[in-house]
């Protein structure tokens, strides 16, 4: 059985602890104090293949530049998360990319521009609407060429559920998604939507890239933990 590892990154309160719990465990968790990091295990069958794969949250790690670059050196899959509900968080998943790309000692891609602005709103029949609504199962999947870049990543839009409070228009990431060539997921936590087809995805492009199974190259350091009183759902 083959052993993969991806790492979620993201700025704070995006969302990446209730995706990777919703993912791990099948609960949606509505308040967490999250733990420096926390790394997940899972044995899943991805395209009839059993893997196992870990997944390390850093919920907590944002203000703390060294660990992120520890965990960034030792993973082979990423997964980066911004708020669909809050446009600047978009502009951090460049940011990672490029972090990415540095530690990894890969030619850094230059920044791409979104042109990123909160979404407007208009009124059809005397309601008021987003300009683009999300489809609950909506996701951008690149061609084959485009997936030929040397790492494997996934670009994750979090509360898809908040309609109201979009601000970040789905022209915008699917634009960023396609220029870096690499897939592009809205989804709800708390509907569990598109949950597990983002890590299958990674997974699926880890299988690729490493063909006889990835590890960390380090053990992780010394977990330090917070008191924490996570409010469930079991769904």
């Amino acid at each position: 059985m083959r052993h993969f590892n991806a790492v979620v990154l993201g700025a704070g309160g995006v969302g990446k602890s209730a995706l990777t719990i919703r993912y791990m465990k099948s609960i949606f968790v509505d308040s967490y104090d999250p733990t420096i990091e926390e790394a997940y295990t899972k044995h899943i069958v991805v395209d009839g293949e059993l893997c196992s794969l870990e997944v390390l949250d850093t919920a907590g790690v944002e203000q703390f530049t060294a660990l992120n670059e520890y965990y960034i050196k030792g993973g082979t899959g990423f997964v980066l998360v911004f708020s669909l509900t809050q446009a600047t968080t978009m502009r951090e998943v460049e940011n990672l990319r490029q972090q990415i790309f540095r530690i990894k000692g890969l030619p850094v891609p230059p920044p791409v521009d979104t042109n990123i602005r909160p979404s407007t709103s208009r009124t059809i029949n005397g309601r008021g609407q987003q300009d683009i609504m999300p489809l609950d199962r909506f996701h951008h999947n690149p061609t084959t060429s485009e997936l030929s870049h040397s790492i494997p990543l996934v670009i994750v839009g979090t509360k898809s559920d908040l309609t109201a409070e979009r601000e970040v228009s789905r022209e915008m990431v699917t634009r960023m998604a396609t220029l870096w060539g690499v897939p592009f997921y809205e989804t709800s936590s708390k509907r569990d939507v598109n949950v597990e087809a983002v890590f299958n995805d990674i997974v699926r492009q880890m299988k690729v890239k490493y063909p006889e199974g990835s590890r960390p190259s380090q053990p992780s350091p010394k977990k330090i933990r917070k008191h924490r009183r996570p409010k469930c759902v079991i769904q």
